[in-house]
């Protein structure tokens, strides 16, 4: 019994992607187990013994083509930090990096832009992420316990002070 495919089930059965750049390629001249790799990636590993990969960051670095280890982190300290936002907060890789690009890479409390890495905030009582902060802010609302009515007091506390300063008076009199 012959089976009929339309050219077009064909080409996408033949069709892979790429697990290094990302591209489409064609199967159809090649027997045997399916590779991961287009010619293009295959042939650099070849001659250099190693590969072009993104970190989710951003940032392309070669990797070693180690048979069995596959580098997906430019470094230990981005391999450390994304496993634990999966394993601590249960957020996606794709999702923080998402909500990192919805704030700009600025804090979401104070608004200013961060070149260090941003903290996951999140409420303590049900584990919901809330955004993402600068260390002071985060750091902040901890040390405040996350309590809008004690924020309030210290922000009156704040503003007291600064025209009791401003009269020419202590602050503890």
């Amino acid at each position: 019994m012959l089976i009929s495919m339309t050219d077009q089930k064909l080409e996408s059965l033949l069709t892979r992607l790429c697990k290094q750049c990302g591209t489409t390629f064609s199967e159809a001249r090649r027997p045997g187990a399916p590779r991961t790799l287009c010619d293009e990636c295959q042939v650099y590993r070849r001659r250099r013994g190693s590969y072009r990969v993104t970190c989710p960051c951003g940032k392309e670095f070669t990797a070693d083509a180690t048979p069995g280890v596959a580098r997906r982190y430019c470094s230990e300290n981005h391999k450390r930090r994304y496993n634990q936002i999966i394993k601590l907060y249960g957020l996606e890789l794709g999702a923080y990096l998402q909500m990192e690009r919805q704030q700009g890479g600025r804090c979401a409390v104070c608004g200013q832009e961060q070149t260090m890495t941003l903290y996951i905030d999140h409420d303590h009582a049900t584990g919901a992420v809330r955004g993402l902060l600068c260390s002071g802010c985060n750091f902040g609302l901890g040390h405040f316990g996350d309590s809008p009515e004690r924020l309030e007091l210290a922000a009156a506390y704040i503003r007291r002070a600064a025209s009791v300063v401003g009269a020419g008076k202590s602050v503890g009199g």
